[in-house]
């Protein structure tokens, strides 16, 4: 019967202290403050923010943006996307504040119209660091969406061409490219 006693009196102790402490556990953070997390990077990311508090992490898909609640102060955060490890600081002082995940280096595109003068269809094969890409362009034209960057292209259009073109993201867009019988020519315009 001792045993009994003894047994009932410390679980009557434990759930006692458990009701206590349940409060405390659910708490929120004192003095927290929302700040936005904005994903550009283009792939899904695992965010993780070491600062005053416990670390934390954060699951981010690809163009997400969310709310997470933190305690103010400086932070180390890291996160690996375009095939990297980022590192970096941030130092959280208001709601409001917005940490972004940059864009990855090679996602930019590049808007191309190409005209096709040449009064039948072309083909048009673009290879570079952005991939390798193949157009059939009809003779009404077309317009593509490249990764930017350089490419050599080949064409077969009136006779067979080759070369190099730079699409870039910066430039006015579309690019317009204009294939003629004597040759192809690039230029930006504000269309």
């Amino acid at each position: 019967m001792k045993f009994g006693k003894k047994s009932l009196i410390l679980l009557a102790t434990v759930a006692i202290l458990l009701i206590a402490a349940v409060p405390v556990l659910a708490a929120p953070l004192e003095r927290t403050i929302v700040i936005e997390v904005r994903n550009k990077t283009g792939e899904a990311v695992s965010l993780v923010l070491n600062g005053p508090e416990e670390t934390q992490t954060v699951f981010l898909n690809a163009n997400q943006t969310l709310k997470v609640r933190v305690a103010p102060g400086d932070y180390f955060y890291k996160y690996e996307a375009c095939g990297l490890m980022n590192r970096a600081f941030t130092q959280v002082t208001d709601s409001g504040d917005v940490l972004t995940l940059k864009k990855c280096a090679g996602t930019a595109l590049s808007n191309i119209a190409i005209h096709n003068q040449t009064d039948s269809p072309i083909i048009v094969m673009l290879s570079g660091a952005g991939g390798s890409f193949g157009y059939w362009v009809p003779s009404s034209g077309t317009t593509i969406q490249i990764p930017a960057g350089g490419y050599n292209f080949t064409s077969v259009a009136c006779l067979s061409e080759s070369g190099t073109i730079k699409a870039s993201s910066r430039l006015e867009q579309p690019l317009v490219w204009t294939w003629t019988c004597q040759g192809a020519s690039l230029e930006t315009s504000a269309e």
